[in-house]
This record gives structure tokens, sequence and C-alpha cells, in this order.
């Protein structure tokens, strides 16, 4: 899948046609597929009712998507998923966009505008290569950070604020 896009109708007689494929297609529990035209190129696109609406998600052709073997058939399957699950359970929330930005439009906005003040734009100097770490052994650690945290709340409780926390 690649983009999604609300789907509207046009006119009296497209709400018709809209609202009765939209029912139908909850109805059945299925996605459509149909083809659209955006600028100049065709696209698959892939219709499914979310109750009042029709969200279509763009679909990539198959010459668009690399062969996964390439990639994935020489990695191990690892039995090692209590402590990954433990891991993602106890940092697992609610999803909220508001809390994601765009960092690299934030930066890219803002260096437009120190351009368009006349401000002198520095290069940023070149950031050191990432360390490489060992996943199963950071997995390791943030769990044991976790498991400490939680024992030192249920003997202690939680801090209070006569402690300064």
């Amino acid at each position: 899948m690649s983009n999604p896009y609300y789907i509207v109708p046009d006119g009296h007689a497209g709400t018709q046609a809209f609202a009765v494929i939209r029912d139908s297609l909850e109805k059945e529990g299925m996605v459509g597929i149909g083809r659209v035209v955006f600028t100049t190129r065709e696209h698959t696109i892939a219709p499914e009712a979310r109750g009042k609406d029709i969200l279509g998600a763009t679909l990539r052709y198959p010459y668009e998507v690399r062969d996964k073997l390439k990639y994935f058939d020489d990695i191990p399957s690892e039995r090692k998923g209590d402590l990954a699950a433990h891991i993602i359970k106890t940092k697992c929330g609610h999803f909220n966009p508001k809390n994601f930005k765009d960092r690299c439009d934030h930066a890219l906005k803002e260096l437009l505008r120190k351009k368009d003040r006349g401000e002198k734009i520095e290069v940023p100097p070149d950031r050191e290569p990432a360390k490489v770490i060992n996943l199963m052994e950071a997995l390791r650690r943030s769990a044991k950070r976790d498991m400490q945290l939680r024992l030192t709340l249920a003997v202690d409780g939680p801090p209070t604020n006569e402690e300064g926390h």
C-alpha cells in the first residue's frame, strides 16, 4: 500500500452510488479494487468502507516492490520473543499522531525562513557515525531496568512531593 485518500461522491447521483458501494463493501467485509488517475499516471486503488466514508489506498505495481527473498532469506528466525514481547507490553500506549512531527519538514522550513531573513546559513558539522549495537543485549538491559523500577515501586511505593521528586 502506498497513499491513503478519502473517496467522496460528486453530485446527487454520485452520492447514491457512493452509499450503495460503501454499504455493500461494509456488509460483505470486503475491500474493492479499482483504477484512478492522479496527474498523468494510472494507479490501482483499494477502496475500503470506514463508517460513513470510504478510504482508498493506492497499491504498488509488482515492478515497484522488491523481491523480499533478496533481503530477508538469510535472516534466521529467533525464538527469543518473550523478552521482546515483554518490552513491547511495557512500552505500549495509545497512539496520538500529535506527538509526532515531521522534523525534516520543520528543519527545511526553518532554513528557508533564515534564508528569507538574510541570515547566514551554516553547514552543520558532520555527525559521528552511529554506534552499532547488539539489539538482544539492548532488549535485555531495557527489560532489566523496567523490572528494577517495578520492584522499587512495589517495595517503596511511588515518590512523593516531600521526597523532592
